[in-house]
């Protein structure tokens, strides 16, 4: 009998004892360097896609630099050639000319936003970069007078002028506006007419032998503005939205709402707005169509105000959302401008 039990309990494996859950567990993760201290998450990557230390800092964080160092001549230059095109229409530096039709201002992508670019489109170099990613130099015109193509037009003009004279190619025009009747109370919402668009595209097509000119485009969000792109030297683009003050003040706030979508980085004091998302809207198709619509019709009610037909203008800021909304009220729009105004 203690023959036959020696021998079986030889081949009996040991059970590992029974872990006790413990308030810290301890997990092996990828070493990745921590995000700056401005961010909350990172990444429009797939969500099946894994970002290492090598993929995301060690492999684009250096190329980025590269390519934002490279990058500083061509944006002088890019300033310095606008401002003397634009100069009798638009105030920049402090310094209103005679002939005041907007405001002209520049920027370029944070180090932080591209190498999140570098990542989610797989970018491999430098060159490749400056062919993908076409608004790393970046002018806004915010028209003070948006209720008038005058302003516009003059600004069309003197672009198309200095497209007759070479100082500026341009290779990409598109014009974002509503086109459903339904959304502008019939209404022309574009900023630019068809017609001036058409002739500074066939300035272009002259000079440098192809059209740049895209049909009008209609986003599902109801923005509304230009976009041009320029080529500049050394390889760069370069991208100059014409868009009216009211149109601008959603758009801020609406590139917030598209990073969060998209799984961007984005500033703490946004927090309670993604974690808004993540529970009420992230996976609802029913919630992010009504977001979406609502969305739509703030823009389209913010450039009916600037054309002045739109009703009861003088009370809230943004368009509010619908009393029967199902969407958390931190989405309404004017909500949004408060998070947006505060510090971070």
């Amino acid at each position: 009998m203690f023959d036959f039990l020696r021998t079986n309990l030889n081949n009996i494996r040991p059970v590992a004892p029974k872990q006790q859950k413990s308030a810290t567990v301890s997990r092996v993760y990828p070493n990745l360097r921590p995000l700056e201290k401005d961010t909350v998450s990172f990444s429009g990557l797939d969500k099946n896609k894994m970002i290492t230390d090598k993929t995301y800092y060690g492999g684009a964080g250096p190329k980025v630099r590269k390519l934002l160092a490279e990058a500083e001549e061509p944006r002088k230059e890019f300033e310095r050639t606008l401002k003397k095109i634009l100069a009798p229409y638009c105030c920049f530096d402090n310094n209103l000319p005679t002939h005041d039709f907007g405001r002209l201002v520049f920027n370029k992508k944070s180090e932080r936003s591209l190498r999140e670019k570098f990542v989610s489109r797989e970018i491999s170099d430098v060159e490749e970069a400056k062919n993908e990613i076409r608004d790393i130099i970046r002018g806004r015109i915010i028209l003070d007078n948006p209720n008038t193509t005058e302003g516009a037009n003059y600004i069309c003009s003197a672009l198309t002028k200095a497209v007759n004279e070479k100082k500026i190619k341009i290779v990409n025009i598109k014009s974002y506006y509503e086109m459903d009747k339904r959304y502008t109370n019939g209404e022309d919402l574009q900023y630019i007419p068809l017609k001036s668009l058409l002739k500074l595209d066939n300035a272009v097509t002259a000079k440098y032998g192809e059209s740049a000119f895209k049909s009008g485009t209609s986003r599902e969000n109801g923005y509304n503005a230009v976009h041009i792109i320029f080529e500049l030297q050394n390889g760069y683009y370069a991208e100059l939205q014409i868009m009216g003050k009211n149109v601008e003040k959603v758009k801020e706030m609406e590139d917030i709402l598209y990073k969060i979508k998209g799984n961007k980085t984005i500033p703490p004091k946004y927090r309670e707005v993604q974690e808004a998302y993540d529970k009420y809207v992230k996976g609802k198709p029913a919630r992010e169509r009504e977001l979406s619509e609502y969305t739509r019709r703030v823009y389209n009610a913010q450039r009916l105000k600037e054309l002045e037909k739109y009703p009861n203008i003088e009370q809230k800021e943004f368009l509010p959302l619908p009393i029967n909304s199902k969407l958390p009220r931190i989405f309404d729009f004017n909500n949004l401008a408060k998070i947006y105004r505060s510090k971070d």
